[in-house]
């Protein structure tokens, strides 16, 4: 008995940072791989397997979906896979195609959509290949058929760097008010950076209205964009003549994904720092 071969094909079909194109893949998106097949009538046993880098990427959800006259032992929506967290197996049992000679409803006619998310772990750099393969078994009487298809995404992630200058003077008395200029900027990143946190902070001689920090935010930085902000310091009473040492310092926080992608997988939150050049209070 020769085993009639569907016609079989993983791709990826959805993912929830929209400037990662193509494979690339930021730790903590979720990225939705499809696995289908386009089922001859008759019925089959279909197992599907998705085998993922152990240790780098885990599976978040999964659900299956059935074309016009195809039925499963397994019903469509949620499914739970069998085996670990790095080999899924999709088990569906017996699946019936309805013979109606219309080849139009074979196409994709089972279809596994697995959401994948790369994790945060130290194997997962700038640049590492992550091959996700997959397999279609086909089992008609005693005799079984496999295919195979694979993925390959690559983990891209944002390197910032931050400056902060004084853009008025360096030579400060009591009452003076000094300009400050923070500039955040990409320095080798392959993705977006993601819910920035920029806190400035200034020595308890100067106050920015009131206070000695002052936050700014952003949700995103995108690839080529710089964030530039702007604040003001008033030089208090308690300085002295001729004190040195007074600076700025500027504290950055920034993630590869934004927010939580679900559960506990989140993105990679990097940090960032720089400090300005010293006031010298006049004689």
């Amino acid at each position: 008995f020769a085993v009639p071969e569907p016609v079989y094909d993983s791709a990826t079909v959805n993912t929830s940072i929209a400037s990662t194109g193509g494979l690339a893949v930021t730790i903590g998106e979720a990225i939705v791989l499809k696995t289908a097949a386009n089922m001859t009538e008759g019925t089959a046993n279909v197992t599907f397997v998705v085998t993922l880098p152990e240790g780098l990427m885990a599976a978040i959800s999964s659900t299956v979906e059935y074309g016009s006259g195809q039925n499963c032992s397994v019903a469509a929506g949620a499914i739970t896979p069998l085996g670990n967290s790095s080999t899924l197996i999709y088990s569906l049992g017996e699946c019936v195609n309805v013979g109606d000679n219309d080849t139009a409803n074979n196409v994709e006619s089972i279809r596994v959509y697995t959401t994948l998310v790369a994790l945060d772990v130290g194997g997962n750099v700038d640049q590492t290949q992550l091959n996700v393969t997959t397999s279609f078994t086909f089992t008609h009487d005693s005799a079984t058929a496999t295919l195979r298809d694979s993925e390959v995404y690559t983990v891209v992630a944002p390197v910032l760097v931050v400056s902060i200058r004084n853009t008025s003077t360096l030579n400060v008395d009591a009452g003076d008010r000094v300009q400050y200029e923070i500039v955040v900027q990409h320095a080798g990143s392959t993705s977006s950076a993601f819910d920035l946190n920029v806190t400035a902070v200034v020595p308890a001689e100067l106050q920015i209205d009131g206070a000695q920090t002052v936050l700014f935010e952003l949700v995103e930085l995108g690839l080529g964009e710089n964030m530039t902000r702007t604040f003001e310091a008033v030089v208090q009473n308690r300085i002295r003549p001729g004190q040195s040492g007074l600076a700025a310092d500027v504290f950055v926080t920034y993630d590869s994904n934004p927010g939580v992608t679900a559960g506990s997988y989140g993105g990679r939150v990097n940090r960032t720092q720089s400090r300005s050049s010293d006031l010298v209070v006049r004689d």
